[in-house]
């Protein structure tokens, strides 16, 4: 199952990073910019933040997706509210 919601983060953000199979590296640029309330008012920024660290956490933590997914949204609200935006 974690390589279909590997499959699947890879398919959201293909887009962004081609056919290139390994996506750290466009994620590791995602989770590196600072957050603003431009991104967390933008649709697509905010979610390629939640997906990236989704996977972030799934690889370094081996948490469930569900888990992972919920905790990314969960930080991302908290660091937007200190940058005064409510998502």
């Amino acid at each position: 199952m974690e390589d279909d919601v590997k499959e699947f983060l890879h398919l959201m953000i293909k887009d962004e990073v081609g056919d290139n199979p390994s996506v750290s590296y466009k994620c590791k640029e995602v989770l590196e910019r600072p957050i603003t309330k431009d991104l967390c008012y933008d649709f697509r920024g905010i979610r390629q933040w939640v997906l990236c660290n989704t996977w972030k956490l799934m690889e370094e933590k081996r948490i469930p997706f569900a888990q992972a997914i919920r905790e990314s949204w969960r930080q991302i609200k908290d660091k937007c509210i200190k940058v005064g935006a409510v998502v």
